[in-house]
């Protein structure tokens, strides 16, 4: 027992560490979209009418708390971000405690918190990918542990519905939790019953609150064919086949993915086979739905983050043991001196990405280069200091508008570069010049870092 304490207190140091860490790091624009909105939704604004966005009503219903608490300032937001990390990493430790032993279970988690939180992904930011993995790790915890009590069916099902709430994509859940019934029980309609009474009853408390404010309509839309639609400001664009096959190729190139897969399959040399398919399973999935995208976007990677730390585990707890046989005096099969070598030497490489991707990351003081940075905010701060006035924020900083407190002028404070190439006059005059011509701005800010549009616009830029 003394032991599993010190395993969740180290998780806890590790999850604040890396919020301490990204403490300068304003909010990116997703973030700063989520934070906005439920902080109008607290005001008393009407989600999807008053303001819009294509995620459904959870994410911004679960970060009103962190509004009130946090406020604006970035370290309090971090902090609650480091949180909800923690709570996920405690449920990867359940599970692979369940799966295997502690050990495995502690690797896992502390896999799970560096691999969001480093080369590239955002898990240190309140990202709807990071939210809804603690209510499917919950979830999936409480699969694991339906054999001895099948009421954890129920509520399995309520946690797989609220991460639902939170994104769509979230839906891949269902799906294992159906393989796992199966898997384990067979046709068993009782098991199935009791799982989609749990969604029922997650779902609820949403759909309540979506007749009462008449919004039902505009949510489906908004979280469904909007998102690819052009004419929605907030949409993706148009979903491809070539897109998804991009997002899985691109996906699993990147350097981390690969030692991590090199791991899941050194791990399973030593009898994970059985005790690791559900996780496989839960990979397969969570890749899968994550690829699912209009655009090529890799922050998908976290939605897998969770069984793919756990079945790296296995692979870090047998290098060790790897090691000594290796080293006990009598020689072993080549390959195997081989394939230990370069994963050691992947390992290696990946820990000094992460260091280097970390000090560049807090020294640009922003996530990427073309995204409003630590610099940026404090110059806005300095204009607004000297002379206050409204604002309007053009090419997709949303953020700004929740760092300085100030109410969006449009209806969708994120506005994707559909919304300003290719949209239709008629929309654009409707939900951004006119409501710019009635509200009267004293500044409008305009992103000029070009790189984020990754093609030709100095005609968009003329225009605006």
């Amino acid at each position: 027992m003394k032991l599993q304490f010190l395993v969740l207190i180290a998780l806890l140091i590790i999850s604040l560490g890396f919020s301490l860490i990204y403490s300068t790091i304003p909010p990116d624009r997703d973030e700063g979209t989520f934070l906005a909105i439920a902080r109008e939704i607290s005001k008393g604004a009407t989600l999807y009418v008053d303001y819009a966005d294509n995620k459904p009503p959870g994410i911004f219903l679960f970060l009103i708390p962190v509004v009130w608490l946090a406020g604006i300032d970035i370290l309090k937001i971090r902090i609650a971000a480091g949180l909800v990390n923690f709570l996920a990493a405690i449920f990867i430790y359940l599970i692979g405690r369940k799966l295997g032993n502690w050990k495995m279970g502690a690797v896992a988690a502390v896999i799970y918190i560096i691999f969001i939180n480093t080369i590239g992904m955002v898990g240190f930011l309140l990202k709807t990918e990071t939210i809804m993995n603690v209510f499917i790790c919950a979830g999936s915890y409480m699969l694991l542990n339906s054999k001895n009590n099948e009421k954890f069916y129920f509520f399995a099902g309520i946690l797989i519905a609220l991460a639902g709430m939170i994104r769509q994509t979230a839906v891949y859940a269902v799906l294992l939790s159906i393989y796992w019934i199966w898997r384990v029980e067979g046709i068993t309609i009782r098991k199935y019953l009791l799982l989609g009474a749990g969604i029922l009853a997650g779902i609820l408390p949403f759909l309540v609150y979506l007749f009462s404010k008449g919004i039902i309509n505009e949510m489906i839309y908004y979280t469904t064919t909007g998102i690819s639609d052009v004419h929605n400001l907030n949409a993706l664009g148009p979903l491809t086949h070539v897109s998804m096959l991009y997002n899985a190729i691109s996906s699993l190139l990147l350097f981390q993915i690969l030692v991590l897969m090199f791991l899941a399959v050194f791990g399973r040399r030593k009898g994970f086979e059985k005790r690791g398919e559900f996780v496989w399973v839960w990979f397969a999935l969570s890749f899968a739905f994550g690829i699912i995208s209009p655009i090529a976007n890799l922050f998908f990677l976290m939605m897998v983050a969770p069984s793919l730390a756990l079945l790296a585990s296995a692979g870090i707890l047998e290098i060790s043991n790897e090691f000594r046989e290796l080293m006990c005096g009598k020689i072993k099969e080549f390959p195997r001196y081989v394939i230990f070598s370069v994963l050691l030497c992947m390992i290696a490489i990946w820990i000094v990405q992460i260091l280097l991707s970390t000090v560049i990351m807090v020294e640009r003081g922003a996530i990427f280069e073309e995204v409003v940075g630590r610099e940026d905010v404090q110059y806005i701060g300095g204009i607004l200091e000297k002379e206050p006035g409204m604002f309007y924020v053009a090419l997709v900083e949303p953020q700004l508008y929740y760092l300085f407190e100030q109410r969006p002028i449009t209806r969708f404070p994120f506005i994707s570069p559909e919304g300003y190439i290719g949209i239709d006059d008629w929309v654009f005059k409707e939900e951004i010049i006119e409501r710019l011509e009635y509200e009267r701005p004293t500044y409008i800010f305009f992103n000029n870092k070009l790189s984020f549009w990754k093609r030709e616009n100095d005609a968009l830029v003329g225009e605006l």
